[in-house]
């Protein structure tokens, strides 16, 4: 079973492509490790999001998201992941859907077990980055209990 190196951030914080970077640096530095690189989940003709989003496309968002990182980590050794299940459950909360948001934290905080390390993104101009943009990660969370990971995640 593999685990998830994942980022974190909101939408234009360099995501994507700092997944990307990961991803590629994985495969030189492991090459004995199968890894597979995950991007855009969120984009779907099922259900409108961002300011369109409803209750049931935040839920299909957030069961999608959970239901993809379970079907890698059986297939890959690592899998590298432009978003977490934290953000999905931040951008419900946003929208106004905060009971709905809580009702997912509980889930969330176990689900969490299976991320080994969270890059938090910031947006550039406003908070430091380094000099080529890339992310730096905030922890390590793999000695964290999932509980904390979760805290982690949410005070970012």
């Amino acid at each position: 079973m593999g685990y998830i190196i994942a980022m974190s951030g909101t939408h234009g914080t360099g995501k994507s492509t700092a997944a990307g970077k990961e991803y590629r640096d994985l495969k030189i530095n492991y090459p004995e490790k199968s890894v597979k690189v995950i991007t855009d989940l969120e984009n779907n003709k099922y259900y409108p999001i961002n300011k369109d989003a409803t209750p049931r496309s935040q839920a299909w968002l957030f069961v999608n998201h959970i239901r993809n990182e379970l079907k890698y980590i059986s297939l890959f050794d690592i899998v590298v992941m432009d978003r977490t299940v934290v953000d999905i459950i931040g951008y419900t909360a946003a929208l106004g859907f905060v009971d709905q948001a809580e009702g997912m934290l509980s889930f969330a905080a176990t689900h969490m077990s299976i991320y080994k390390k969270i890059y938090f993104r910031k947006i550039i101009g406003i908070h430091t980055t380094t000099r080529t943009g890339s992310a730096k990660p905030r922890t390590d969370i793999s000695g964290m209990t999932s509980r904390r990971r979760l805290i982690m995640a949410m005070k970012f």
